[in-house]
């Protein structure tokens, strides 16, 4: 056990079997000898630490920070693809709302549509909206409280612009693309910053020593393997980061955070969709009760 124990040091954690590395890595850190216990081992003094784990790691320089080296790189990759995913979500999601043409002509026609179920009132001659009101203005009703402007919009939408009833230019937009936010990838990005320097930084500070060569070369090996693809991952978050800032600048919401804006613009289509199929059954069959759908199940 000792032996193993040291071996995973050094080794940066590749072991062979049958050798229990993930076991033996996730008790590292709490056998590194506390600096009093360093100094007992060096008086001769009574140990408080086992001996035997002592001599295995005692002698191994800034064996502390090689562990925290090892327990860091060893879910390197892992966090890495994670935070990748979350911000290609993210990405994709204000990339289909900021690309949207489409959805953008949708925008223009409630804001007419709603100045003209206003003519005449205080908000009857509006130059724009919130985004976060989106949802909200669709509700607005007609003078004679039969149709809301959602019903309006779809109703113009089909006669003058139909290509737009499918709103087919928004299905890059998912409701995974709001589950995590622009900040939570940013932070997570950091601390793997942190881990990935921290390793770069214990590889020049590496002596000559065979256990030092040893570790050395372990641990620019893993470095190799993972440097790609955290580049990668870093340059997704930069993106998505530059990007939030574009769509809380283009809908004017310094308020918003970017998978706000996001999450309102998905449940705009969904409600929006439901409202489509209502007016198409209706064109098909004149009987059918023009009524508002339910609304969107939560996401």
């Amino acid at each position: 056990m000792p032996e193993e124990v040291r071996l995973v040091v050094v080794s940066m954690g590749n072991l062979p079997a049958p050798v229990d590395k993930q076991e033996l890595v996730s008790l590292l850190p709490t056998l590194v000898p506390t600096e009093e216990e360093m100094k007992a081992l060096a008086s001769g003094g009574q140990r408080t630490f086992p001996d035997e784990v002592l001599a295995a790691v005692g002698g191994i320089e800034r064996c502390g920070d090689k562990v925290q080296v090892i327990d860091g790189m060893l879910q390197f990759r892992e966090n890495v693809e994670r935070v990748a995913r979350d911000a290609a979500m993210l990405k994709g999601g204000i990339e289909a709302v900021l690309g949207s043409a489409g959805f953008k002509k949708i925008l223009q026609w409630v804001l007419k549509l709603g100045n003209e179920m206003n003519k005449g009132k205080r908000l009857g001659n509006a130059a724009g909206f919130k985004i976060d009101n989106l949802t909200s203005m669709l509700e607005l009703k007609s003078a004679d409280g039969k149709k809301n402007l959602l019903q309006f919009l779809v109703s113009n939408v089909a006669v003058n612009d139909p290509m737009l009833l499918s709103l087919d230019c928004l299905d890059g937009l998912k409701p995974d693309c709001f589950k995590c936010t622009v900040a939570a990838v940013g932070e997570e990005m950091q601390k793997l910053a942190k881990t990935y320097n921290k390793a770069k930084a214990e590889v020049g500070l590496c002596g000559v020593s065979e256990v030092e060569c040893i570790f050395k070369r372990a641990l620019c090996a893993e470095i190799e393997r993972v440097t790609s693809q955290y580049l990668e991952a870093r340059q997704v978050v930069t993106d998505i980061e530059k990007l939030g800032g574009e769509i809380v600048r283009y809908f004017g919401s310094p308020g918003l955070k970017p998978e706000d804006i996001l999450k309102e613009v998905h449940t705009f289509k969904h409600k929006y969709h439901q409202h489509v199929a209502l007016h198409q059954r209706t064109q098909k069959d004149p009987t059918t009760p023009q009524t508002p759908p339910p609304p969107p199940p939560p996401p």
